[in-house]
């Protein structure tokens, strides 16, 4: 009987501070200590905790896939913009050559000095055009349209020289 009264008497004191302690308990289980713990487990805050963890590894593994997606769309655009870029260097290279060629071909063959002299002036502003659209123009189409021409152009003054050399 004494214990019974002994533990009746207690029996608020001790609700009290049972309470106060869970009370005080914070619902974070990262920081809850023993009694907080209790307290979350019992409440269900450790599965709302571990859901909303889940949750977010998720949306992060689902935006890491997307930028690994969007890294290699760039770096695809970016293999072609280079692939353009060595086609372009290609190209002026050819053009370059072919100005150089005909050059020699009307100082060392063409005797109609007249014809020798339009010529070379043509020669002349390809060369300086396709410099200008080499270092100006970053649209590698635009610069392929005109490398185009240019090159159509040289082809004219290549057939224009070789009648004139036919003539003589």
């Amino acid at each position: 009987m004494f214990h019974h009264r002994l533990l009746s008497s207690w029996d608020p004191c001790f609700m009290m501070v049972v309470l106060l302690m869970l009370a005080a308990c914070s619902q974070d289980p990262a920081r809850a200590g023993f009694f907080g713990g209790l307290s979350n487990m019992a409440s269900g805050t450790y599965d709302q905790r571990q859901q909303a963890l889940e949750t977010q590894l998720q949306d992060t593994q689902d935006q890491q896939v997307q930028k690994q997606r969007e890294l290699e769309r760039v770096q695809s655009q970016q293999a072609d913009v280079q692939r353009q870029y060595q086609a372009l260097q290609q190209r002026y290279a050819a053009v370059n050559r072919d100005v150089v060629r005909l050059r020699k071909t009307i100082q060392s063959g063409v005797k109609n000095k007249e014809k020798a002299a339009v010529l070379a002036r043509k020669l002349d502003q390809v060369e300086q055009e396709t410099r200008l659209l080499q270092s100006g123009v970053q649209d590698y189409t635009a610069q392929e349209k005109v490398l185009r021409q240019k090159t159509r152009d040289l082809d004219l003054m290549s057939q224009e020289i070789d009648a004139l050399l036919a003539g003589r």
